[in-house]
């Protein structure tokens, strides 16, 4: 019956909540039977208050973890992370933060493939950057007004309530602007450019941009990353870092002791080599 319901779909969104019996279990079936259709399958889900037990946190990590293997990309919110933004939140208040911000995601994520744009992504770029995509950030954040690209990127990097690997490790980007008729090409242009900087330098980057009457000089920016591949190494041993590791030392670290490298340290690296 699933599988009759979106076989003329391009892509499905599948929400739950880990943790549970249907969330855990069903979701990856779900995103399984989908990804076996060539349905470009993303799952946003989230994970257990820290006060719900080591149980409920386990099945949550299995069921992330069978996620990971069936659906394109996934997204993960810890519900732990609504208390990061404000320990004055009513119980009330942080539920529908968190609702909001599924919400959000889900429109963000959809809104790729159905607004119209001055400056278009299609569905090959979507299909480029989210399939097999692994672990995926969405961002979304609005601004107006004087710094308003300084104030953009504050929202983007620093107030999310996902949990993902750091920025600069991300492979593939999907950058879209909204702009009021009072924005310069100019501040797009930085503020597409900044962003650009955060993630690999190697990154593939597809951007769009939308007008939007009647906005003034407000700007929303659309951000999804995904393809952590470097972080990806299950063999890796991971290594609790307290010192600071010299050029040297982590071209010579053996197999067992990989260490994840930033971008700007790598690119710093091969050009010493190449001189």
């Amino acid at each position: 019956e699933w599988a009759d319901r979106i076989a003329d779909y391009g892509m499905v969104v599948i929400v739950a909540g880990m943790g549970g019996g249907t969330g855990s279990g069903a979701a990856a079936h779900l995103s399984k039977v989908a990804k076996e259709m060539n349905v470009l399958t993303v799952a946003v889900v989230s994970s257990p208050f820290e006060y719900e037990g080591a149980q409920k946190a386990e099945s949550a990590k299995k069921g992330i973890a069978k996620l990971c293997s069936s659906a394109d990309s996934i997204i993960v919110i810890p519900n732990d992370r609504l208390f990061s933004l404000s320990d004055q939140l009513t119980y009330c208040e942080a539920l529908k933060l968190r609702d909001d911000q599924l919400a959000r995601i889900i429109r963000s994520v959809t809104d790729l493939a159905l607004r119209p744009a001055r400056m278009s992504i299609d569905f090959g770029s979507i299909r480029a950057v989210i399939e097999d995509g692994g672990m995926m950030v969405v961002a979304q954040a609005s601004a107006s007004g004087e710094g308003v690209v300084d104030e953009l990127l504050e929202q983007l990097l620093h107030r999310n309530l996902i949990d993902h690997p750091p920025m600069d490790a991300a492979q593939a980007v999907l950058l879209v602007t909204t702009l009021g008729y009072k924005v310069t090409a100019s501040e797009d242009s930085e503020l597409k450019s900044r962003i650009a900087r955060v993630v690999s330098p190697m990154a593939k980057v597809f951007c769009g941009t939308r007008l939007e009457k009647g906005a003034g000089d407000s700007v929303t920016v659309t951000l999804i990353a995904t393809h952590f591949d470097e972080l990806a190494e299950p063999q890796a041993e991971v290594i609790e870092l307290e010192r600071v590791f010299t050029i040297e030392q982590i071209n010579n670290a053996g197999p067992s002791h990989r260490i994840y490298t930033p971008s700007y340290l790598r690119l710093k690296s091969a050009s010493e080599g190449n001189n």
